[in-house]
C-alpha cells in the first residue's frame, strides 16, 4: 500500500506541469484565435470627419461603417445629432455602436454651420 502512495506523489508533480502547460497553451491559442479573426475590425466614419456649410445648405450624412469579426454591422449605428440647419455655430453628428464586447463606442463628425462661404485671400 505504501508503494502505491509512494508511485502517487512522485508522479503529482508531473500531472500539475501537464495541466499548467494544457491551460498556458489553451490561453495563447484563444488569444491567438481572438487576435486572428479581429485584425480586419473597424469603426469608421465615411467621409470628411469636419463639414463646413453655409447657412441654409443641408448636409446629407454618408454615414458610419462598423466591421466585427469580419461582419458588417453597420446597420446597428445609433445615428443622433443637434443640428439646426438655420442658425450659425458647430454641431455635430454622434455615431454610437454597441455589442457584447465594446459598451458605447462613440464617433462623431462635426457641422460647422458659416453666416458666409469663408475665402482664403
Amino acid at each position: 500500500m505504501r508503494k502505491k502512495i509512494k508511485n502517487i506523489k512522485k508522479k503529482h508533480p508531473i500531472k500539475f506541469f501537464i495541466v499548467l502547460l494544457s491551460f498556458l497553451i489553451a490561453g495563447v491559442g484563444g488569444f491567438l484565435t481572438c487576435k486572428f479573426l479581429t485584425k480586419n475590425d473597424k469603426f469608421v466614419l465615411i467621409g470628411d470627419k469636419e463639414i463646413n456649410l453655409i447657412l441654409g445648405q443641408e448636409y446629407k450624412d454618408e454615414g458610419a461603417q462598423v466591421i466585427f469579426f469580419g461582419k458588417d454591422c453597420s446597420k446597428q449605428i445609433k445615428v443622433s445629432n443637434n443640428i439646426d440647419y438655420s442658425l450659425p455655430g458647430c454641431y455635430y453628428i454622434k455615431y454610437e455602436y454597441s455589442n457584447l464586447f465594446y459598451k458605447n463606442v462613440v464617433k462623431y463628425r462635426y457641422v460647422n454651420i458659416l453666416e458666409k462661404e469663408v475665402t482664403n485671400e
